[in-house]
């Protein structure tokens, strides 16, 4: 059994030991934190002031067990609702949900929903300098720590035009994120690396996740990877949402005050109509 009562309540109360930092922040172009515990409304970072954060990448050992190295990423940020550059010719994309969290001060403080790129070309030619994985996604809304241990927290891609007529691409379980933060907890934190690295400012981690969607490789390795595209001459938007909401999909057809108010974490990449199957 899935011990979501003493994860919550550990997370929760070292949370809340450290509440006294703020990060009420506001500038034009910010990220939003929505749901704060402590009643104080939505906050506002500013981009250029999160483009500062370290980003980490939690990277498995192998397929076979799930010991981690930790992976500091140096490319710079793809904030929500900025277009996705294309760094290589083939213009095919996979992606796949990730969990983020930011650290402060080593202490995981704050959820956000992420999206992880790879080329088709890796898998065809196991490439390990493909482009894409040295990007970083930046959500335009987060949340405290917390909501991540909601039953019903999960996360959701989807590939459209944003308006909840949108394709569900995948989904990944409560079960499955309570895994990958159980990891967190008791091995990736643990890490010689984060405890000197983290124990002073703010870091990004992004945490692989994994769900039953398959890629078409039948490969077990890669079956979390989805392979996207557009219709010919038309663009859309690769939505990635982390919440407990029953209902996510009307979360698409909300404005963003009203975002706001369902404590979701979001992130919406467009994708270019150069990005073709």
């Amino acid at each position: 059994m899935r011990h979501y009562a003493v994860v919550y309540l550990l997370l929760l109360g070292i949370l809340m030991f450290r509440s006294g930092e703020s990060l009420n922040l506001v500038n034009i172009s910010t990220s939003k934190i929505v749901g704060n515990a402590m009643g104080t409304g939505t906050q506002h970072l500013p981009q250029s002031y999160v483009q500062s954060f370290d980003q980490w990448q939690a990277v498995k050992e192998n397929e076979y067990t799930d010991n981690f190295t930790l992976v500091k990423k140096r490319s710079p940020n793809i904030y929500g609702r900025e277009p996705l550059a294309l760094p290589s010719a083939s213009q095919s994309v996979m992606i796949r949900p990730s969990l983020q969290v930011l650290i402060k001060s080593g202490i995981p403080s704050y959820i956000l929903a992420g999206i992880e790129f790879s080329s088709d070309d890796a898998f065809d030619t196991d490439a390990d300098d493909d482009p894409y994985l040295s990007m970083t996604t930046v959500a335009q809304q987060w949340i405290t720590f917390a909501m991540a241990v909601e039953p019903n927290f999960r996360i959701m891609l989807y590939q459209g035009e944003g308006d909840g007529t949108d394709d569900l691409l995948t989904t990944v379980s409560s079960d499955e994120v309570l895994r990958v933060l159980e990891l967190l907890a008791s091995q990736i934190l643990q890490l010689p690396v984060a405890q000197q690295e983290w124990s002073q400012g703010f870091h990004i981690l992004s945490l692989p996740l994994f769900s039953d969607q398959n890629d078409g490789h039948g490969s077990s390795s890669t079956s979390s990877w989805i392979k996207v595209s557009n219709t010919p001459g038309e663009d859309s938007l690769i939505t990635c949402l982390a919440t407990a909401e029953t209902d996510a999909r009307e979360i698409l057809t909300l404005d963003p005050d009203l975002a706001e108010m369902t404590v979701s974490s979001i992130l919406q990449i467009p994708l270019p109509k150069e990005v073709k199957a």
